[in-house]
């Protein structure tokens, strides 16, 4: 797990914490829309990142890092320093990259400062019941979002334990 953090640049206990929140380390975990392994990820992003064998630990944590990279590629200028844009990728990560560019868009569109997380997740309401002219901004429709906060904070909270338990 190390080395595939160390291909990120991230601290190892960030991608320890992505796991767990994903499967508490159990490489059989599905859930309920089809993701898979210890990543969780859906079979068509798995495929296009190289996994083969969900059952494989080592597979399943190269194609997630695979796809964490390609997600810190697209966001790497969101947010305002680096705890900030790990809370980007770990949105898209869980909702999908189109959702939180949604995100993005609508907040710029209501001059909302994008360097935070935060003051996403303020407006994120809002794009529940978007007003009519709001409706373009948003390509993938209606974003309720309480599960992918909920998901941003509960992987947050998890490094924060790692941290704590495992000092550096």
């Amino acid at each position: 797990m190390k080395v595939h953090a160390d291909s990120l640049g991230w601290d190892w206990r960030m991608f320890a914490a992505i796991v767990w929140k994903e499967s508490c380390f159990h490489i059989e975990a599905r859930s309920r829309r089809g993701a898979f392994g210890l990543m969780q990820m859906m079979p068509e992003t798995a495929a296009n990142f190289g996994l083969d064998n969900p059952l494989d630990p080592e597979q399943n944590i190269m194609a997630g890092a695979h796809y964490l990279k390609a997600l810190q590629n697209r966001f790497i200028h969101y947010g305002d320093n680096m705890t900030e844009r790990y809370k980007y990728i770990l949105a898209a990560y869980n909702a999908g990259e189109g959702r939180i560019q949604d995100c993005i868009r609508y907040a710029l569109y209501h001059n909302v400062d994008i360097s935070y997380w935060q003051n996403i997740v303020n407006i994120i309401p809002k794009m529940n019941e978007p007003k009519p002219e709001e409706l373009e901004l948003l390509r993938f429709g209606a974003f309720k979002g309480r599960e992918t906060i909920t998901y941003v904070e509960e992987v947050i909270n998890a490094y924060n334990n790692f941290c704590r338990i495992c000092p550096e």
